[in-house]
């Protein structure tokens, strides 16, 4: 496992760690989720480096509510929308393009 990490205007920060082929996030709902766009974001910086790094999917483990949230990295470039709320610009999906599963299935990854 290694640690992922971004620049963003506030400095360096970890968002999570790459494992086999995905990128593993932990997240709040009630912190991360942006409730107006109804969307999860990711750096926008981390696409290109998660993509080197032959990065295939994106899985949030959402801490306050237990949820496992998985997409593929195409699905986020595909569907993405770009915004910066001076984060740093983000890559926001809507949730609906995110797949619940359980800790089993993650393991498949």
């Amino acid at each position: 496992m290694m640690v992922f990490k971004v620049a963003t205007p506030q400095g360096i920060k970890r968002i999570g760690e790459v494992k086999g082929n995905t990128l593993i996030k932990h997240v709040q709902r009630s912190k991360h989720f942006h409730r107006r766009f109804k969307a999860w974001g990711i750096q926008a910086e981390a696409i290109p480096r998660l993509e080197r790094l032959r990065v295939k999917h994106i899985c949030l483990e959402v801490q306050d509510t237990g949820e496992i949230l998985i997409v593929p990295l195409e699905v986020l470039k595909a569907h993405g929308f770009a915004f910066d709320f001076g984060h740093g610009k983000q890559i926001f999906l809507r949730e609906e393009y995110w797949k619940t599963i359980n800790n089993r299935q993650l393991s498949l990854f």
